[in-house]
């Protein structure tokens, strides 16, 4: 009988009492109630609540503990309760979630006035640092900035900075994690692009990082005991907000004195269309990469790992991309001639990203005669998309040609029904869609006509159901060497 060794009985101890206690926490919880009467502002009148059902963690629970997938967890909870439901969690409160595709259209599409993305964040802002922008105005802003002209000027940056980090590593001649290479170029990129921080050093850009990731959703939304603690890390985080926005005024403030180039830095583009306004546009720029880093470079490592793992994607992504460039320099019209590219891109998205949309009920809302009271939560499911077997045949596998037809991308009809949302759906669409692309092309272009990549073994990522883009919790190493 195998003994373990005493260094790690205390450990795994303390994991078994922690798991016993979250699970007992969470049954405990699972019986509270969300407040069942509406007050009306005008009259003081109340109105009774029609909530939706509410499904057991305990339903969720012999879900997992069968084997199932998050997609098919999501089509047993739609079949034995409906299509919108809601979850109790401790600390967190009420979970609303909509299941069904028309659910899911339905909170891709509703007015900022219903549902929110960037509720609690605006409230921050505004709280903190006077922040009166209203959010259509950003949002007209932030499609502006990245408009094609802003492309124009920003691609041969891209592409001298991705040469730079690519022959960095492949001079190290290290084995690196494919995620950890990711987050840090993709990073190094889109700091480059929306800040303009060339007169940064490396300490400063490595502090500005340290505090960004702490405020980054992703980093501890992928954790999904965060929807059930949402105080992990919170002190962290706000000991970073103030570090981090002292940074980003000053940054801004240098600009202003040394004038502004709107064709070069998102944040300058901002400043000017913002009359100078330090913290409006601080405020959008920062938006801008909160939204960019984390999705981007979560699909960048899994685009590596493809790569490095299926000798078939990359010989048919090289192909494609040597047709597209010819004999010339890469340009950035040779992106859009790319589509097995494209649908690479969305597949990898389709099946590494778990979870779903988050808005907050600005007022009280109703959907199918169903309430959902003011300042609840409320997940439009991808899961439930993206993993459907009606809407994709053989769901959990990766095809990476899944949306070309007839040698041209073709996936506008799922992105329209809300049944593809890699980049958003409905009237809130993600805005840096083409950045993100254009990245991760001129990525791949640089990578697989330059180098050779080796993997340092054959790995399989471990990976656990999550709430964002999947990361595996073991590494996946691989190295590069001239061709």
């Amino acid at each position: 009988m195998a003994i373990l060794p005493l260094s790690l009985a205390p450990l795994l101890g303390s994991l078994l009492i922690t798991l016993i206690t979250f699970v007992a926490i969470a049954l405990y919880f699972d019986h509270t109630e969300p407040k069942t009467e509406s007050t009306n502002e005008e009259d003081g009148s109340k109105r009774k609540l029609n909530l939706p059902p509410k499904v057991p963690l305990t339903f969720i629970l012999r879900c997992l503990a069968s084997g199932a997938g998050m997609g098919e967890v999501s089509r047993a909870v739609e079949e034995k309760y409906g299509d919108l439901v809601r979850i109790h969690t401790p600390f967190r409160g009420t979970l609303f979630f909509v299941l069904s595709n028309e659910g899911v259209k339905w909170a891709h599409n509703a007015p900022i006035a219903d549902l929110s993305e960037l509720a609690a964040f605006l409230r921050k802002w505004v709280a903190d640092f006077g922040l009166i922008l209203h959010p259509v105005k950003s949002t007209k802003l932030i499609a502006r900035s990245l408009s094609a002209h802003f492309y124009e000027h920003t691609s041969l940056a891209l592409l001298d900075l991705l040469q730079d980090r690519l022959r960095d590593w492949c001079e190290s001649g290290e084995y690196r994690d494919v995620w950890d290479v990711a987050s840090d170029i993709i990073f190094d990129v889109n700091l480059k692009v929306i800040y303009g921080t060339g007169e940064w050093s490396r300490e400063e850009a490595a502090e500005f990082k340290k505090h960004f990731m702490m405020l980054e959703p992703g980093q501890w939304i992928l954790n999904p005991l965060h929807i059930l603690f949402p105080s992990i890390g919170k002190a962290k985080r706000d000991a970073s907000n103030p570090i981090l926005v002292s940074m980003l005024r000053d940054t801004a403030l240098k600009r202003l004195e040394r004038g502004l180039k709107p064709n070069e830095a998102t944040l300058d583009f901002y400043l000017e269309q913002l009359d100078g306004n330090v913290v409006e546009a601080t405020f959008m720029a920062h938006s801008t990469m909160g939204a960019s880093v984390m999705t981007t470079s979560a699909t960048c490592g899994w685009l590596l790992y493809h790569l490095a793992v299926d000798e078939t994607v990359k010989e048919r992504v090289l192909e494609e991309m040597t047709k597209a460039v010819g004999d010339g320099p890469f340009r950035l019209e040779h992106t859009v001639l790319m589509p097995f590219m494209d649908s690479m891109i969305r597949e990898i998205i389709r099946c590494h990203h778990g979870g779903g949309a988050f808005r907050t009920a600005m007022r009280d809302v109703q959907y199918k005669g169903f309430d959902i009271p003011k300042g609840e939560m409320v997940v439009a499911s991808h899961d439930a998309m993206h993993l459907s077997p009606e809407i994709y045949p053989n769901p959990t596998a990766f095809i990476p040609d899944r949306f070309v037809k007839d040698g041209a991308a073709s996936y506008d009809r799922f992105v329209k029904d809300c049944q593809l949302l890699t980049f958003g759906g409905g009237r809130h669409p993600c805005l840096g869609m083409k950045l993100a692309s254009t990245e991760l092309k001129i990525l791949s272009y640089l990578l697989l006509t330059r180098y050779n990549i080796t993997l340092e073994a054959k790995q399989r990522p471990a990976l656990f159901p999550t709430v964002g883009f999947q990361k595996p919790t073991n590494p996946v190493r691989i190295k590069l060497s001239k061709k």
